[in-house]
């Protein structure tokens, strides 16, 4: 995963308030939430979901990240890719276009 993406998801979790779930060069997985990002250093401070202890890794040392919540995970490709076209309410229209082509099947 690109540094630009794994920016772009702590960002998107700072302002929404949302968990996420990061995997490590080692190969962990952890949910944290009350994400901090310092863009100076690369590194991201968090809380653990499971047990609200507080950690700090390196942005490079995290392989991927993802948003925990599985609607919350295509809110968020909606809002990218919304954001990259220039569109507003991508994942209503998209929506219209599919109940359209089912009702002319």
């Amino acid at each position: 995963m690109r540094r630009e993406e794994k920016i772009s998801y702590i960002l998107y979790a700072i302002k929404n308030n949302k968990i996420l779930t990061i995997e490590t060069q080692n190969d962990k997985k952890y949910s944290i939430k009350e994400v901090k990002y310092n863009a100076e250093k690369g590194l991201i401070e968090y809380q653990f979901v499971a047990n609200s202890k507080e950690g700090k890794i390196r942005i490079e040392n995290v392989i991927n990240i993802n948003l925990t919540d599985e609607q919350e995970q295509k809110d968020y490709i909606y809002t990218v890719v919304g954001n990259k076209y220039n569109s507003t309410n991508l994942k209503e229209k998209i929506k219209e276009k599919l109940d359209e082509a089912r009702k002319t099947q």
